[in-house]
């Protein structure tokens, strides 16, 4: 029995792939609006350091070296317009390398690619791409390494490099080295150990990682804590793990995902390198512990984005292994709905139908109306001051609102919380007086908004951003001063 798509049998297939997601993303990328987390580390790119508030350095890094070719959404965008491509062609190589079937390899690239997420991460960098870069190159390394008993001393130092480079990408490449001691284990390489190669690879990935340690030691391990409590926060319910563990199959692509899970359970054809047995430990460890840790609280589903690129080829190889009538209607019938949740994405950036469709406003808010919102408080912070004599700071309840006011408006922004966050080390705590912008996804009932203690605030101003008739982003501007200035105001009012 043929696979039901037998067009990924031909040796143009993933050239057509290729093209498909490099036009349509660069296409895009200067039109749209830059997201939460877009515009959270092009801000780190603005401010290179040794590491940030809630991630190593890497991301902040590339986002440095996009900008100085410019500040435009499309320079924010580049490094993940390059990354992207180059990890697609790593899982193609890697499942060619490891099953040897063209189709198997091309069937690993469409599920990639018609991944809904996939398609997002395309255009915003975020700390796991870079990862993800890295962590593929490693376990091509391994496979190298064992072919070679361990013998060639550079295999080891670029092994050294990859997990430095790990290190600096995001705090979950500890899992990677777990992974390869795992491997170790299993496979009894010990005699490697006797060998210095090892050792220096260790060396190495721990001075790469030392500007890590260096930021947070000066900064009272202030990273650190907030990784180690942050998946331990409240208390932990199944229910939120299973409805993560749905979100994850949507968000991934039912194709993808249920694929790679049954691949874990039943896996097919020849057994496995050390490199694929590095690679799925890695995938299992790190998909346990985000479902483990979404029982506790929200878990974004891109941060398993790692797990599903290693698995794609495993899944790719058990769906073209032994193809009975069973699995070939699941192909068809995930596969046409893997597919049809991609397009559907892609119509909602390229074109959101909020004329006949309002509720889809909720799925592209976040890409519109900041730059307006932006240049609004702007003006007002400018008229406030030629009033006052006085420069007001800009304000907001959290930072993923800070993220886009800071970057569109090229200011800094103070967040109104008691929270920690990159916002306080940056520009500190708010000192009233300060102009405070809260955006709702309509305009609220309760206008009032939620100030400081000994602050209050008073609402100056609005924006309505819509688009076909529909609110995307409704803007408030509210002016905040100390309480004990607003009653001096008062009584002279009153005399």
């Amino acid at each position: 029995m043929q696979f039901p798509f037998r067009w990924l049998n031909l040796s143009s297939a993933p050239f057509i792939l290729l093209a498909l997601f490099v036009c349509a993303h660069w296409a895009l990328a200067p039109v749209l609006g830059l997201g939460v987390d877009e515009a959270h580390y092009a801000l780190y790119g603005q401010r290179p350091d040794w590491s940030y508030y809630d991630h190593p350095p890497m991301v902040g890094w590339l986002h440095w070296l996009g900008l100085l070719l410019g500040e435009s959404e499309f320079f924010v965008r580049l490094p993940a317009l390059v990354l992207w491509p180059l990890i697609l062609l790593l899982v193609w190589r890697q499942a060619r390398r490891w099953y040897g079937a063209l189709g198997v390899a091309n069937l690993a690239l469409a599920m990639l690619v018609f991944s809904p997420i996939v398609a997002v991460l395309g255009f915003g960098l975020v700390p796991d791409t870079p990862l993800i870069v890295a962590a593929l190159l490693l376990v091509a390394l391994v496979d190298k390494i064992d072919a070679t008993d361990g013998r060639i001393l550079w295999h080891w130092l670029a092994l050294g490099v990859l997990l430095g480079l790990a290190g600096l990408s995001k705090y979950t490449a500890v899992f990677i080295a777990i992974a390869l001691l795992a491997g170790l284990v299993m496979r009894r390489r010990w005699h490697w150990l006797k060998a210095p190669g090892p050792w220096l690879a260790v060396v190495i990935a721990a001075l790469m990682v030392a500007p890590v340690f260096y930021w947070n030691w000066a900064h009272d391990w202030l990273s650190f804590t907030y990784q180690v409590n942050h998946g331990a926060e409240g208390d932990w319910s199944l229910l939120d793990s299973l409805r993560y563990v749905l979100v994850l199959v949507v968000s991934y692509g039912p194709l993808l995902a249920l694929a790679a899970l049954c691949a874990l359970v039943r896996a097919e054809g020849m057994p496995a390198s050390l490199g694929r047995l590095v690679c799925h430990w890695l995938a299992v460890v790190l998909l346990l512990v985000a479902v483990w840790s979404a029982g506790n609280g929200e878990n974004l589903p891109h941060w398993t984005v790692l797990s599903w690129v290693l698995l794609a080829p495993a899944a790719a190889n058990w769906l073209y292994g032994r193809l009975l009538l069973g699995k070939r209607l699941f192909a068809l019938v995930t596969g046409g709905l893997s597919v049809a949740l991609c397009l559907l994405l892609w119509w909602l950036l390229v074109a959101p139908p909020l004329a006949i469709w309002p509720q889809s406003a909720a799925a592209v808010r976040d890409l519109h109306g900041w730059p307006e919102g932006a240049e609004r408080a702007r003006a007002l912070q400018a008229e406030w001051a030629a009033e006052e004599g006085q420069q007001a700071q800009l304000w907001v309840a959290n930072w993923t609102q800070g993220s886009r006011l800071a970057w569109y408006a090229n200011a800094p922004v103070q967040v109104v919380s008691s929270r920690p966050s990159q916002f306080l080390l940056w520009w500190g705590e708010p000192q009233a007086p300060g102009l405070l912008v809260r955006a709702e996804r309509k305009r609220p009932k309760r206008l009032a908004a939620k100030a400081p203690a000994g602050v209050t605030c008073k609402l100056v101003d609005e924006l309505d951003y819509q688009r076909e008739g529909v609110t995307l982003n409704h803007f408030l501007y509210y002016r905040c001063v100390p309480a004990a200035e607003t009653g001096a105001r008062a009584v002279k009012e009153t005399r």
